[in-house]
């Protein structure tokens, strides 16, 4: 949309980030949040829609909390702007994150990377 670039980078514990993550603007990194029972409903929902396939613990409510955790140390690490979630629908999130980037940006400046 709008000709952005755009990347969604899986975190995962135990494996970095791809440094190039804290090398760029702070103010374009957005992480999003979601509450630890949200997501575990989800995995499970995906989970059974895959056959049931070995979880590894994927629904596993600690294992979940603690990837959570993670992430969230990787945000405040990278100083990154937190966006919860749960409860919201995938084109509220995007149009939460335009009007925070044309907000910070200007909507006539907001395709220069800086």
């Amino acid at each position: 949309m709008f000709g952005w670039k755009v990347a969604n980078v899986p975190l995962i514990k135990g494996i970095d980030p791809p440094k190039e993550l804290f090398e760029i603007d702070k103010n374009r990194v957005f992480g999003l949040n979601i509450n630890l029972n949200h997501l575990v409903i989800q995995r499970q929902k995906r989970w059974k829609g895959m056959g049931n396939l070995s979880t590894m613990n994927y629904t596993d409510t600690k294992t979940v909390g603690q990837e959570l955790q993670y992430a969230k140390f990787l945000f405040k690490r990278g100083g990154f702007t937190q966006i919860n979630i749960s409860n919201k629908a995938i084109e509220s999130t995007a149009n939460e994150i335009i009007g925070l980037i044309i907000d910070r940006f200007g909507e006539e400046n907001q395709f220069i990377d800086d």
